[in-house]
């Protein structure tokens, strides 16, 4: 079974300014057996709409310049039953984006 973690905020956001797999043995593991890392989201409500993207550092700020969105700082996802997963974030505070991020070039 694949490592999880659960994310949530109130913001209209998620960011992170870097993703590392690290950990005792786990860059090995990482390396020749993972080789690939999957990201799989789902909205809390059904009928939410939610993009997902990758950009750079630089244009995502300017896009969120104003807009309250959290900063995944840590990610500890779960790797066995029973022992739940934890992330820490830094609370940005702001309105709702004024466009989608497919409507700017971005």
């Amino acid at each position: 079974m694949a490592p999880t973690a659960a994310i949530d905020t109130g913001r209209h956001a998620v960011t992170s300014q870097s993703f590392r797999l690290e950990g005792e043995g786990l860059d090995r593991a990482v390396d020749k057996t993972v080789g690939t890392a999957r990201l799989e989201v789902t909205p809390s409500r059904g009928a939410d709409e939610i993009f997902v993207g990758v950009a750079r550092s630089g244009d995502a700020d300017v896009y969120l310049r104003g807009i309250g969105h959290a900063e995944l700082d840590e990610l500890v996802p779960r790797f066995e039953a029973g022992r739940p997963g934890r992330f820490t974030t830094t609370d940005h505070p702001g309105s709702a984006p004024a466009q989608w991020p497919t409507d700017v070039d971005i």
